[in-house]
């Protein structure tokens, strides 16, 4: 059987997805956020910059988080502690930058402070380590006292190579311990180091265990310009002449002959005596 569909209207599903359709309430909410959230917001993204920035350079330059409290020295011997922390805290005071203090351990110049010791107290070994947040530590090796140099109206405590540990205390007792030796020419001391010919100072210091027996009392030990020449002041008696680059047993030699046998009585009352030129001995009257 024919059925005639032609006079039946067709129905047909309405397609959506070909419309754009969106929610008013929807988009007016969107709109709102972009509006006003201030995350997004170029002012408070430049403001939350700036506080981060400001808390930074507080945090780093103002903070107490980072003050040293606490100094640790080790290996002091003869030098106080008390006068180490006074150098120490006489570079803390000085600022950094106009405003940062040394105080502050990230800005503490630790070769600033270290030139600033040796120059003082020249140490044998000085080592310097920044502990964050709080700590200084300090390690020290002084050198050993070996005679006192004598220079420009100063005294000044010398180790075996003849570098100037420090300046002699006018009140200090230990200064009767050492020999002294003293400069009268026109070779001065330099970076912390006697620049006198250290040969003859080697010399001096062999002569000074020499000549350390019973009946020779010395005041010290005199160079000036004479090269290859060193003068021995002895206290009560005459002016002993040696010749640095001499054998130091021939002339001690001689003078013990000059002093037992020759003038005995009479050898302290000469003005010096010149030991100088081999067997050949000059008496000064």
């Amino acid at each position: 059987m024919y059925k005639d569909f032609s006079y039946q209207k067709s129905k047909v599903k309405t397609d959506y997805q070909r419309h754009k359709l969106s929610n008013p309430f929807k988009s007016e909410s969107r709109e709102r956020k972009n509006k006003f959230s201030w995350p997004q917001s170029r002012f408070w993204r430049i403001a939350m910059a700036l506080i981060i920035v400001a808390t930074l350079i507080w945090f780093i330059f103002f903070s107490n988080f980072w003050s040293i409290t606490k100094i640790d020295i080790q290996g002091m011997e003869r030098i106080s502690r008390e006068e180490i922390e006074i150098q120490i805290q006489e570079q803390l005071n000085k600022k950094v930058f106009y405003f940062a203090s040394q105080k502050n351990v990230l800005f503490l110049h630790t070769e600033e402070l270290e030139q600033t010791l040796n120059d003082k107290y020249n140490f044998e070994y000085l080592s310097i380590i920044k502990k964050i947040p709080h700590t200084l530590k300090l390690t020290i090796k002084e050198r050993p006292r070996d005679f006192i140099w004598q220079e420009g109206g100063k005294s000044y405590y010398c180790d075996e190579n003849a570098y100037i540990i420090s300046e002699v205390d006018p009140n200090d007792s230990e200064q009767k311990k050492y020999q002294v030796m003293e400069n009268r020419s026109q070779k001065l001391i330099d970076k912390n180091k006697v620049s006198y010919n250290l040969d003859d100072i080697k010399f001096t210091k062999e002569l000074m265990l020499l000549l350390n027996v019973p009946g020779f009392k010395i005041n010290k030990y005199i160079f000036d310009e004479q090269i290859n020449f060193v003068k021995v002041d002895l206290q009560g008696g005459p002016m002993l002449y040696f010749n640095t680059k001499g054998n130091i047993e021939g002339q001690l030699k001689n003078l013990q002959i000059i002093h037992e046998e020759k003038l005995k009585e009479d050898f302290k009352k000469k003005k010096y005596i010149d030991l100088r030129s081999g067997d050949t001995i000059f008496i000064g009257k």
